[in-house]
């Protein structure tokens, strides 16, 4: 027992054993961030080609989460005629028709509409037991499949990952602890520079071990999509009031799709602004700016928020869901918005 607390090590003058951990944690720190950057080898692989049966939900989902997939799936229901946003007082509320049904609807759209079932209001759409809660089933596939696209940072890339952190964070409390365990037992109770390293490398091993939403490749596929469909972007409903509802045939010669719907899926909700439906990112806006965050993008709740396993929600579900965020890591990938973040 004796040489535990009476050895080179617990005997370190102060200054000296400062210099010693903070190097040592440095070390670790850099040595577990050359890891991360070296995790992320999918730029290595072919570009995907633009599917011809391109989903649009797929799509919002790969740019942020479960909660762009829900924002998309209330404008699509608006589109229809299926929804209204109106104001209750002050209050944007977003409810039901007297249109019950439209024909051939997806069935993330069937999921929304029937959680529609009394009116909600945006920030509804984002809590516990809100429409990203009841699209978490569909969010899920699509985090099957473009994790192993490797699109996003998927579960496997994310244990990869975690099988490294806990070993960082064990390396730099333990020899603080060690020998702060054993300055105490002689006495002495100056510990401040070993808390300050500890919490400094603890809070560097934690933002460097969270993922972004998007991998290179997903990054690069997503320019890909804007970059095909930018002419999406610039559809003016107000200046075409003759197109809402209708279906276009796809640029890349698929079946047909509805162009604002794609934009959406592919842009975000800003594209709208301008347009005859910019009440949709208004209301929307709004919700973001009461919640604190930030519109949900590629990254970062995703921060690798989503690539844990479902979505960060972002950490339990997917960066996406209401909890991310996001950042979810999901950071932040967070293309055209925050991790999920609603």
């Amino acid at each position: 027992m004796d040489i535990l607390l009476d050895n080179p090590l617990t005997n370190l003058y102060g200054p000296y054993f400062l210099i010693l951990y903070g190097f040592t944690t440095l070390f670790t720190i850099l040595f577990f961030g050359l890891f991360r950057s070296r995790l992320d080898q999918s730029d290595r692989l072919p570009l995907p080609s633009i599917p011809s049966d391109i989903d649009p939900y797929e799509i919002a989902y790969l740019r942020g989460g479960v909660n762009e997939m829900a924002r998309t799936a209330v404008f699509s229901l608006h589109r229809k005629g299926l929804l209204e946003l109106k104001k209750d007082g002050k209050r944007p509320i977003i409810t039901r028709t007297s249109v019950s049904q439209w024909r051939g609807m997806a069935t993330v759209e069937d999921a929304a509409l029937n959680w529609f079932v009394v009116s909600r209001e945006p920030k509804a759409v984002f809590a516990s037991g809100g429409l990203t809660e009841v699209l978490e089933p569909y969010a899920d596939e699509y985090l099957r499949r473009l994790g192993r696209q490797q699109l996003i940072a998927g579960t496997e890339m994310q244990k990869r990952l975690s099988a490294w952190r806990l070993p960082a964070y064990a390396v730099i409390l333990a020899l603080g602890g060690y020998k702060a365990f054993a300055s105490i037992v002689h006495g002495y109770f100056n510990l401040l520079g070993i808390l300050g390293i500890a919490i400094i490398g603890v809070i560097a091993v934690y933002y460097i071990g969270r993922l972004p939403w998007l991998t290179k490749l997903g990054k690069a596929y997503l320019d890909r999509l804007r970059t095909a469909f930018e002419k999406l972007r610039y559809l003016n409903e107000a200046e075409k009031p003759g197109m809402a509802g209708q279906q276009t045939p796809a640029a890349v010669g698929g079946p047909a799709f509805d162009p604002m719907l794609l934009s959406v899926g592919i842009f975000g909700s800003g594209v709208l602004v301008g347009t005859a439906y910019g009440a949709h990112d208004d209301i929307f806006a709004k919700s973001r700016k009461e919640n604190g965050t930030a519109d949900g993008g590629s990254g970062g709740c995703g921060s690798a928020c989503s690539a844990g396993g479902s979505s960060c929600s972002s950490g339990g579900s997917s960066c996406s869901s209401s909890g991310c965020s996001s950042g979810c890591g999901g950071g932040g990938g967070c293309g055209g918005g925050g991790c999920g973040g609603s």
